[in-house]
């Protein structure tokens, strides 16, 4: 590695890892992509892979620095008046704070080095193209190492969670919307009253606002009228009357206490150490038990928000199937 000293800045808090190859042949690159997204998944973050070819790399000095967790250049680009040296001088003059690997199948590591540090090039890993796959596990570990503590994780779920709210609330309203038939009609009418039950013994205001407008009008307001769980109870509630989920996987889901109870623990407890250990996160009341925050508990909080997500836009494309007779759409 040469010189790699700068402060890396996470582009979002979510759990998408995001790299940019630069490769005139990207899919020479495939199986140590493909050995990245593996490892990436067994800790708990998804893989959001964009290539670009040496056609293309005009554009690279334009991206937004930061924008990327990883970036990979080819020396070797094949293009008789560019090279990867040039694209990566280009790249790093606005990118300051992205994490680079710059490999070859062809070049030695010292030719490399040597032409790096010609070009003033600072910041960069050095990999051959046959070690590619090792060095982008390990560049990625850096990365991540980087995150995994208990505020970034406070972020993670912020943002999680509130994506996945957004595909169920999608869902609803598309259900919701669509009043063309008296069977639509029947289940939006089902669905409404045991939402007026359910709501009538907590809030005496909810109560009137279900009396005033619809259910699919209230989805729509941003008055925080139904809640993250209450969203989840909702779907639910649509599949009690038409039956096309699948009910094991929908019970597995557990929103409320598999995703919703440990946004909470992050959101709302004090954060302690105690002998440099890992640390624990306490309620201001103190009857309730401390969690402790360690790396076998984010990654598994982080992979159940990944599973999460994807079962809840499943569920999402089979109700829209069903019921609308549309697929998903791919923004949701």
């Amino acid at each position: 590695m040469a010189g790699c000293t700068y402060n890396y800045t996470h582009p979002e808090m979510t759990l998408t890892f995001s790299l940019l190859a630069v490769d005139d042949q990207p899919e020479t690159i495939s199986g140590a992509v493909h050995l990245l997204r593996d490892h990436l998944r067994d800790r708990g973050f998804r893989l959001d892979e964009k290539a670009i070819d040496f056609d293309d790399t005009s554009s690279l000095i334009n991206y937004e620095s930061g924008a990327y967790d990883l970036v990979i250049i080819d020396f070797n680009l094949g293009g008789i008046d560019k090279d990867g040296l040039e694209e990566a001088k280009n790249f790093r003059k606005k990118n300051l704070y992205n994490e680079m690997i710059f490999y070859s199948g062809q070049e030695e590591l010292s030719g490399l080095r040597s032409k790096l540090s010609k070009a003033a090039v600072d910041g960069v890993f050095l990999s051959t193209r046959e070690d590619l796959g090792e060095a982008l596990i390990g560049v990625a570990d850096i990365v991540i190492g980087k995150l995994t503590n208990v505020n970034f994780m406070r972020g993670i779920a912020m943002a999680e969670v509130a994506e996945i709210d957004m595909v169920m609330l999608k869902t609803l309203i598309d259900v919701f919307r669509d009043d063309s038939n008296d069977d639509q009609k029947e289940l939006t009418t089902h669905v409404t009253e045991k939402f007026k039950k359910h709501k009538a013994g907590l809030f005496k205001r909810t109560k009137e606002r279900l009396e005033e407008h619809t259910l699919l009008n209230i989805l729509g307001d941003d008055k925080g009228t139904v809640s993250s769980s209450e969203l989840c109870l909702l779907i639910g509630w649509i599949d009690d009357k038409i039956k096309v989920l699948d009910r094991e996987s929908y019970r597995d889901i557990d929103y409320a206490g598999k995703v919703l109870a440990p946004r909470n623990n992050l959101a709302h407890r004090v954060e302690e150490r105690v002998d440099g250990g890992p640390p624990v996160l306490r309620s201001l009341n103190k009857k309730k038990p401390p969690v402790t925050i360690n790396e076998e508990w984010m990654i598994d909080y982080r992979n159940t928000l990944l599973k999460t997500r994807e079962d809840i836009k499943s569920i999402y494309n089979t109700l829209r199937q069903n019921l609308l007779g549309r697929d998903t759409p791919d923004d949701a």
